[in-house]
C-alpha cells in the first residue's frame, strides 16, 4: 500500500448570487486530507474559513470588489471560484468572471435533474439532490466545521438545519434555488464543498514534486 504523506491543504470558494432584492453570499472552505504519493485521498475534512453576506440592493460592482479582496493574496489568489448563477443568469456571472478578481470563475446552475452535466457554455448543471447529499454526508460524519467566531456562523447553522430536498419535477431544465428568503450562505458553502469533493490531489512520485503540489498538478478524477 502507498505510504501517506503529510496533510494536504487546499481552498475552495463558492459565490451564491442573489437577485437585486436578495442577499448574496461568499464562502471559503479549507480542505485537509492525507494523501499518498499516488494520489489517493484519505480522511478529507472541511472548515469554513470565510463567510460574507452582501446586503440586498448592493450593486454587483461592489460584490465583485468583495471577491477581489478575498482572492488578492495567497493561498486563494489564482484559485477556483464556483459561482451559482441559477437566479441571476449568465450575464451577471460573466461580469464576475471577466472582472480580473484573481479567481478562476466557473458557472453553476442548480436544477432538478438526476445527473450532473456541463452546459453548452462550459458551466455546470448540478442536481439539487447532489448538492444536498454532499452537505448531509459531511455534516453527519462531522467532517464540516464552522468556526463559531465567524460573523455569520449562527445564520449558516440555521440555514443548514432548514436545507433539505423537496419533491420537484425531475427535468434537467427545471431550476431549483432557495426555499426561503435566505439560504444564500448554505448554498455558497454547498457549492464550495461540492467542488472540493470532485478534486483529488494528484501526486506523481517519480517527479519528486514539492508537497503540497502546485495547482497545475491537481487533477479532476470525476
Amino acid at each position: 500500500m502507498p505510504e501517506p504523506t503529510d496533510d494536504w491543504v487546499s481552498y475552495y470558494a463558492g459565490l451564491d448570487l442573489g437577485l437585486p432584492g436578495q442577499f448574496s453570499a461568499l464562502a471559503v472552505v479549507e480542505k485537509r486530507c492525507t494523501c499518498t504519493k499516488y494520489g489517493f485521498e484519505e480522511g478529507a475534512s472541511y472548515a469554513v474559513r470565510h463567510l460574507a453576506r452582501v446586503p440586498p440592493g448592493t450593486p454587483y460592482a461592489d460584490l465583485v470588489e468583495a471577491v477581489r479582496a478575498v482572492f488578492a493574496d495567497p493561498p486563494l489568489k489564482g484559485g477556483t471560484l464556483v459561482v451559482d448563477q441559477t437566479a441571476v443568469g449568465r450575464a451577471v456571472f460573466e461580469r464576475v468572471r471577466d472582472a480580473e478578481t484573481g479567481a478562476i470563475a466557473c458557472g453553476l446552475t442548480v436544477t432538478a435533474g438526476h445527473a450532473e452535466a456541463s452546459d453548452e457554455l462550459g458551466g455546470w448543471l448540478l442536481p439539487k439532490k447532489d448538492l444536498v447529499g454532499v452537505l448531509q454526508v459531511l455534516l453527519q460524519e462531522k467532517r464540516l466545521k464552522v468556526a463559531p467566531a465567524l460573523e455569520h456562523a449562527r445564520t449558516l447553522a440555521e440555514e443548514l438545519q432548514l436545507f433539505q430536498i423537496k419533491t420537484v419535477p425531475a427535468k434537467p431544465d427545471v431550476l431549483v434555488w432557495r426555499e426561503r428568503p435566505h439560504g444564500d450562505l448554505v448554498l455558497a458553502v454547498g457549492i464550495a464543498v461540492w467542488q472540493a469533493e470532485r478534486y483529488y490531489p494528484f501526486f506523481v512520485h517519480v517527479f519528486d514534486l514539492p508537497n503540497p503540489a502546485p495547482p497545475r498538478m491537481w487533477r479532476r478524477f470525476r
